[in-house]
């Protein structure tokens, strides 16, 4: 009976001296199954320290030796990681410069951005706002659209319904909606320079004292 131990349990071999040879060499395992749990164990010993890609905990020595994650879960996160950093990697190549300056967007900003800091995204927002802010507070204060606030002032000649001026003097220098106080400020009356809408503010919207003050002004008119 031969001495020859099983490589892997350590027991002997058959009664016989016979085992499971490999490709002609002398036998090492006592039975198949020795064999393929030698296998298994060298497998095994090449699967220890694996950390898992995406929590970073350890992989189960029972888990294929291609696995680079724990479980499916992570493998799914993991995967779907990976997706979503090569998609951003692509906007981050084809990324535009900023559309406020000009100047390359820093990577750390989110791939979609559009600017390169938040003063250039408040200076686009100030330009829209004073391209937009008339015709917005005209219909959000007298309830007035652009196109009436148009047609009301091509009545009135294109300018001032008082002094007919065009340079829209006062502050803005632009066209002052005029209404009555009385009513409302959706009762509008006309479009008015600053100088003539603070003039009837001034007199309180008072006819009688309007007409007092022409009268006195023709009464003391000092001619030259």
């Amino acid at each position: 009976m031969s001495d020859t131990r099983c490589a892997h349990c350590g027991g002997p071999l058959d009664a016989h001296g016979r085992g499971i040879s490999n490709r002609g060499r002398p036998p090492k395992f006592c039975s198949v199954r020795c064999k393929e749990a030698a296998r298994v164990a060298r497998r095994q010993a090449g699967r220890t320290n694996r950390t898992c890609r995406h929590c970073g905990g350890p992989i189960d020595l029972t888990r294929t030796g291609k696995a680079i994650t724990c479980s499916r879960e992570c493998g799914i996160a993991y995967q779907n990681a990976v997706r979503a950093e090569a998609k951003r990697a692509t906007k981050l190549a084809n990324r535009k410069p900023c559309e406020a300056c000009g100047a390359s967007i820093p990577e750390a900003l989110r791939a979609g951005t559009k600017y390169c800091s938040k003063r250039c995204k408040n200076h686009v927002a100030a330009e829209l706002w004073r391209q937009r802010a008339p015709t917005y507070m005209r219909q959000y204060l007298y309830d007035i659209t652009g196109e009436q606030f148009e047609a009301l002032l091509a009545s009135q000649g294109g300018g001032c319904a008082i002094c007919g001026t065009t340079d829209w003097p006062g502050k803005g220098n632009a066209p002052h909606v005029d209404h009555d106080p009385a009513k409302g400020r959706t009762a509008v009356r006309g479009i008015l320079c600053g100088n003539c809408n603070n003039g009837l503010g001034n007199f309180k919207d008072d006819p009688t004292r309007l007409r007092a003050a022409a009268a006195y002004l023709e009464r003391t008119w000092v001619t030259s």
